[in-house]
């Protein structure tokens, strides 16, 4: 028997049928600001994803996300997930050490990352072999990724595919990966 590849596994199908929906409806806001409908993150994540596959990132890659609670984190999250990749999300407190050892150990060949983490990032010296791409959110190069042409559908995925890989802290001071 093969394996059972469908887009209805992919997390991503939940954003995309509640665009289908509800297009016009709030989805993302900043304070009292609705920044974007449905249609606009559906369409934003996917282009996203799109972008990142289109980069050379394979399904089940992993992406990290180093940033605080902002809008940009809502629609990286999707698009990993509508491009068949798997999320990283990264506490954004850890001490650059921490970071570096999460990015090492997960894999991770791309990460989203917040101002703060960018001037981080820029001043301290992190030697991880796989990061290929760090990207700043808001930056004009996020909003040209944002703004490719991706596809109607999330990528079809496996009930078994890892969606996020998240780092706990454990007892023995390293960071433990968790993947859902």
């Amino acid at each position: 028997a093969g394996i059972d590849m469908s887009p209805v596994h992919n997390l991503a199908t939940l954003l995309a049928r509640t665009a289908r929906n509800w297009p016009r409806l709030p989805a993302v806001a900043l304070g009292a600001t609705a920044l974007h409908d449905y249609a606009a993150l559906a369409r934003r994540a996917a282009g996203l994803g799109a972008a990142m596959r289109d980069a050379g990132l394979l399904p089940g890659e992993r992406v990290a996300i180093v940033s605080r609670n902002m809008p940009p984190y809502i629609e990286t999250l999707f698009a990993c997930w509508w491009a068949g990749l798997t999320a990283v999300p990264v506490n954004a407190k850890l001490h650059v050490k921490e970071l570096a050892f999460v990015l090492a150990d997960s894999g991770a060949r791309w990460a989203f990352v917040d101002e703060d983490w960018a001037a981080v990032l820029a001043r301290e010296s992190i030697d991880v072999a796989t990061l290929e791409h760090v990207q700043l959110f808001g930056d004009v190069r996020y909003e040209q990724l944002v703004a490719t042409a991706g596809t109607a559908d999330p990528a079809a995925v496996a009930p078994t595919d890892p969606a996020w890989l998240f780092y706990t802290s454990g007892t023995t001071g390293r960071p433990k990966g968790v993947v859902i």
